[in-house]
């Protein structure tokens, strides 16, 4: 009788050892993430503690809540697509653009013009759930500035056209310091491409007389790419950022640089 009861007693334990390992907990989020683990802590109509398999702990407000449920536990699985890790989807293929102000830095570059604006996007691809390479286009075009290029002018003279315009193309590396991507996430970036740089002709007009100054002139050299900023999840396809940059061309004599403050869109593919 002692054996048979001991054999019951093994048989019924190792059922609820695989039972607890076949399920987990799932909770679902309104901004429709998805976390699988083990709750570990949770305050009635106030919050949750979850740990995923791979030792993560997250907590989330009750309203951030759409429901609680127990599922099987699915393998991981890795595809050219998406990396599943137990708790949330990694997409790997981002689409971003975006646009803003750039303020010139150097001295020679903002002796002569003026804050402009910045636009461009590009496309990023995500080796792990914090580290992507990226590769960028950006425009950014410079006013002349008045005041500066006027200076011990006469009174009555008036210029027009004159901006430089910056091309840049680079490859950059991108690291989110918070890997949870259904969390806000500060970053930094850096990398190096091809900068080019044109500057178009002004035109003086004094007393009826107009005069096109000739000023254009075009230059391509390695340009430098540093910066930092935050991602802002709004759905599991969709991110906003927001980013300030440093800029820098090796142009023949001195350098140029600029600050970049943009913001844009990101689409997870």
């Amino acid at each position: 009788m002692k054996k048979i009861a001991t054999v019951l007693f093994c048989i019924l334990f190792t059922s609820m050892t695989l039972s607890q390992q076949e399920y987990e907990e799932v909770v679902y989020l309104k901004n429709g993430s998805v976390i699988k683990g083990i709750i570990i802590e949770q305050i009635p109509d106030v919050s949750l503690k979850i740990q995923t398999k791979d030792g993560n702990i997250f907590v989330y407000q009750m309203e951030e809540i759409d429901r609680i449920t127990k599922e099987s536990v699915q393998p991981t699985v890795q595809t050219d697509d998406v990396i599943t890790d137990g708790f949330a989807q990694h997409k790997k293929v981002e689409l971003y653009i975006g646009g803003g102000l750039s303020f010139p830095m150097s001295e020679g570059f903002s002796d002569m013009w003026s804050m402009g604006f910045s636009a461009g996007g590009g496309v990023g691809y995500r080796f792990g759930s914090n580290i992507s390479g990226n590769a960028n286009l950006s425009y950014s075009s410079f006013p002349i500035d008045e005041d500066k290029f006027l200076a011990g002018a006469p009174s009555g003279v008036e210029i027009s056209g004159g901006s430089v315009s910056v091309v840049l193309v680079t490859a950059n590396l991108k690291v989110l310091l918070i890997a949870n991507p259904q969390e806000v996430s500060p970053y930094l970036i850096g990398g190096i491409g091809l900068f080019s740089l044109s500057v178009s002709d002004v035109t003086v007009s004094y007393l009826g007389t107009t005069v096109t100054a000739n000023t254009s002139a075009s230059e391509s050299a390695l340009g430098i790419v540093f910066g930092g900023g935050v991602d802002i999840p709004v759905s599991p396809s969709l991110k906003i950022f927001l980013e300030a940059g440093y800029v820098m061309g090796f142009t023949e004599g001195d350098s140029t640089e600029y600050l970049p403050l943009k913001g844009g869109i990101i689409f997870l593919l």
